[in-house]
């Protein structure tokens, strides 16, 4: 009841500040401003005229003028100061939920980003974030502001294969990886291509080298006879380069298997423990080395996702 009495008086002191402002203003004017009815707005009137604080003359058959009255006037001082305080009252218990919402996430993450846009919304929530922050200085919070965020641009790379899952930046070169996870055309099914093209001209590709599915086969065959078969796919789903070593790591999530590729060639062959990776689909590198592989879970929810850390050792 208290919330439709607060709502009431909002459409009051609306009609109120908008006579203020436009005395020829209409009764259909001010219902589409207040998104209430016709109706709604002539009850609304006549209920303030009655009471005093609203003078209507009319000048013509179709022209009506609204006007406050000193007693009007008043009345909206009264109503400025409650809508005020009601507004402040809301925005000061929309910041403690805020506050609450950030020490759960703290307690579960250790950091947490925040994306801003441009509204009276994400004004509050920056306000409520450096009031947390304040009070708890270890708190890794970070807001990122639309206004910072680069132009994105969409571009076609023209290259022979149909499905390409991963792609990888290379910071020293200014360049990109990309390798098919299917076949290429015109290419034995048993190759799989590494390309790289720069930002500036993605359709200016070349290859950097050929991924031979037999010899990772050969390779596991020989080494690994643990796995039970050789008859590895081996289609890539993520492709990534060791910031340190420069090697690049190729991930197959259907196979469970991860390759490591070095200047000359294939350097080694891991397969991933089922029990571990039910389908281990990204690779990333942190700075110092420390690589990350992630495996998602089932649609039932049977199997978790996880992702998994191995420090980089020298």
């Amino acid at each position: 009841m208290a919330d439709c009495k607060t709502n009431f008086l909002d459409k009051e002191y609306t009609i109120m500040s908008e006579i203020v402002v436009n005395e020829n203003i209409t009764q259909r004017e001010l219902s589409r401003k207040l998104g209430i009815s016709v109706s709604t707005v002539n009850a609304l009137v006549n209920k303030m005229i009655k009471e005093g604080f609203i003078k209507m003359t009319q000048v013509s058959q179709k022209q009506v003028f609204y006007m406050l009255t000193p007693v009007g006037m008043m009345e909206k001082a009264k109503k400025t100061v409650s809508y005020l305080k009601a507004h402040y009252r809301t925005i000061y218990e929309m910041k403690e939920k805020i506050k609450l919402v950030l020490n759960e996430l703290t307690q579960e993450h250790d950091a947490i980003f925040i994306l801003m846009s441009d509204d009276e919304i994400d004004e509050m929530l920056s306000i409520a974030v450096k009031e947390y922050q304040s009070n708890h200085s270890k708190s890794n919070i970070k807001i990122v502001d639309h206004k910072n965020k680069k132009e994105i641009k969409q571009f076609m790379i023209s290259l022979n294969s149909f499905n390409f899952e991963s792609l990888a930046y290379d910071e020293i070169n200014n360049n990109f990886l990309v390798i098919s996870k299917d076949g290429v055309l015109n290419k034995p099914e048993s190759k799989r291509i590494v390309y790289q093209f720069t930002i500036n001209n993605p359709n200016e590709t070349s290859m950097v080298f050929e991924v031979d599915i037999l010899k990772i086969n050969e390779i596991i065959s020989a080494s690994l006879t643990n796995l039970g078969s050789s008859d590895v796919l081996f289609n890539p789903s993520e492709i990534a380069i060791h910031p340190i070593t420069r090697e690049i790591y190729i991930l197959s999530a259907s196979d469970r298997i991860l390759t490591i590729y070095n200047n000359r060639g294939l350097k080694s062959v891991f397969p991933l423990p089922a029990e571990l990776y039910y389908k281990p689909e990204g690779l990333a590198f942190f700075k110092n080395g420390d690589l990350l592989i992630s495996s998602e879970g089932d649609k039932r929810g049977i199997v978790k996702g996880n992702i998994m850390l191995f420090k980089y050792k020298k």
